[in-house]
Parts: structure tokens; sequence; C-alpha cells
């Protein structure tokens, strides 16, 4: 019975964190036999939308969402504006879904008392520094936070949700990603077309160079560049040699930073992203970094999801995202920042 049961659990882990199909990226007989699935996909998830009651709260909400299928760099940025408004003096509630968790209802996310099971990786990572609510409900969310006394709800993810009137809108984008092979799920990494996702946001983040020539077909929406930057004493000295292994929406893009550091890249493992590890998925790599005498690497957002038992042995690689225009950023939230200023 134990061995059906770990089998149970193995294959459901599977089916819960799959990873990212190498189809999404190109234009292929997959994609194209799928299509007739995204065009369902697509019509349902406009009549959810359609039939969402919006509720107008009594504090603005930004929302920074993204097109694709995790990976773009949403909570980077929003973690970038959290810090940004609380420099600034004002309280600012961050509200999650919490993907993966196992909670029921809404909660206040506490780094000593929470687990990633119960709350979800990125939700904790945030909690570090901001004040967190996670829950499927996201009205609920919002009022837990406007009951803490937050005078600004920021969303982490919720484009697409339509339970929340937004004051603001933000469509963060990869430059070198872009939107893979242009589908909309199953087909591709999309969640909906360009064209809808681009009604609702003011503004486009785009993280690192614009590799796929996506700006073209963004019309006149304003595109504010970003850059990701390592929190360089988060990470062992330069030219060290290195294992490293990262679970996010593409793992490339920590491996291809450490090499541009200047690491010996000894060995790269990819995961699905929000892969809920266990010593198991771990142990060959801890015991190979040991052997060639090189650090064990990791993202910050994987690092929530280490069992406990090993985290000595691995670093956790932080970072930060970097507006490269300040004075764009400024005007998006000059209303939260100088509301005297607010006509009516």
């Amino acid at each position: 019975m134990g061995k059906i049961q770990e089998l149970w659990k193995e294959w459901k882990r599977k089916l819960c964190f799959p990873a990212t199909p190498d189809y999404w990226n190109h234009v292929n007989i997959v994609a194209m036999l799928l299509f007739p699935v995204s065009a369902f996909y697509d019509l349902l998830s406009r009549k959810r939308r359609a039939m969402t009651t919006s509720h107008k709260l009594k504090v603005p909400v930004i929302c920074v969402g993204n097109i694709t299928m995790g990976g773009a760099g949403k909570t980077p940025v929003v973690l970038a504006l959290a810090n940004y408004l609380k420099l600034n003096g004002v309280s600012v509630g961050i509200i999650s879904r919490g993907y993966g968790r196992s909670g029921r209802g809404v909660i206040k996310v506490d780094p000593q008392l929470h687990q990633v099971s119960q709350v979800g990786d990125e939700p904790l990572q945030l909690a570090q520094s901001q004040d967190v609510w996670v829950g499927k409900d996201k009205v609920a969310c919002s009022h837990m936070a406007m009951k803490a006394g937050k005078q600004v709800i920021l969303m982490d993810d919720g484009l697409q949700n339509a339970s929340i009137e937004k004051t603001l809108s933000l469509l963060v984008i990869d430059g070198a990603y872009g939107l893979g092979n242009g589908f909309v799920f199953p087909a591709g990494p999309l969640r909906e077309p360009l064209v809808d996702a681009l009604r609702l946001p003011k503004a486009v983040i785009m993280i690192g160079d614009d590799e796929t020539h996506l700006t073209e077909r963004l019309g006149k929406k304003m595109v504010i560049k970003a850059r990701v930057e390592p929190k360089k004493e988060t990470f062992p000295p330069t030219g060290s040699n290195v294992v490293a292994f990262a679970g996010i929406g593409r793992p490339e893009k920590f491996f291809s930073m450490l090499k541009g550091m200047g690491y010996n890249v000894l060995r790269a493992q990819a995961f699905p992203d929000h892969y809920p590890y266990e010593e198991k998925d771990l142990q060959d790599l801890c015991h190979y970094a040991g052997d060639q005498h090189a650090y064990l690497l990791t993202t910050q957002k994987d690092f929530t999801r280490v069992p406990s038992s090993l985290k000595e042995s691995i670093t956790p690689c932080g970072i930060n995202l970097v507006f490269d225009e300040m004075e764009a950023i400024d005007a998006l939230l000059h209303f939260i920042l100088h509301p005297e200023l607010n006509n009516g």
C-alpha cells in the first residue's frame, strides 16, 4: 500500500506541475492540432469574465499581470512597485491567489508561521518585506487588506480576473521570450489573445531587450523598459564553480544570468514552475556539488520550496527589478503619490 500511495503522490505532482511544453515556443503541427481547443478555451474565458460581477473598492487598485503562462517577471515588478510606494509613505497590501497552496479562505502570510504549501511560493517570498494576503477570492483578500489600513491594493496577477475594478493595470512581458508561438492555451502559452490583453493595461513593462520585436505590435501603448539585476551580496564569489537548479517559468533565464556573471556552471537542472521539491529531487544535485567542491545555487523563489533538511546546503540567489525610466513610473503612480492634486 505504501508503494501505491507513493506512486499516486508522484503522479499528482507531475500532473499539477507539468513542464512547459516545447511546442509553445514554435508554430508546429502539435500547436495547430490544438488550435480548436484553444478557441474553445478562449470562448469559455470570455464568458466567465462577462458573467463576473466587478466590485469597486474604496482604495486604488494596481494590477500587475501577464499574458503568458508564468515566467514573465510580474512578481519582481510587484515587489519593485510595492517597495517604491512604501518608500514614499504609502501603505500597500499585496493580494495573490497563492498558486499551488493547499490552504483555504483568506490568509495573511506570515513567513515565520506559514509553509509554502499553505500560501504559495511567490506570496511567501513577497511577505519577507511586504504585507501579503492570499486567497482565491480577491475581493475578500482586498477587504482584509483594507481592514488592516492599507491605502493601496496591489494585485500580483489578475489581469484576466474581472472581480475587482482596477484603477491601474500593467502588462508585464519578458522581452527575450515575447509571446512564444503566439497561440492561446493549450496550443500556446497565452492566457488570452494579445489584442484583448492590451485593452485594459495603461502601460507595458518590458523586462530585458525586446528580442522578438514585440513592441511593433503594441501600437501606441506606453512601453516602460526594465531589467533584472542580481543582488550580488547573495551570490558566491565570481568565477566559482556552481551547480544550479530552478523551477520557475523559464529556468534558462537563471542559468544564463549565472554564466553571464562569470560562474562556471557545471550542471544546470530545470524543474517545472512552482515545483514542490522533495529531498529525493535534490539529493543527487547536493552530492554532485559536494563532490565537485561547487556551490549549489537556486533562486529565492525556489528556496521557499526547498525541504528544511537541505536548506543549509543551498545558496538562494536574489534579484532586483530596476526600471529604466522612473519618470514614467512616477507619472503612472502620480494619482497615488500626490492625491491632493487629483481632480474631484
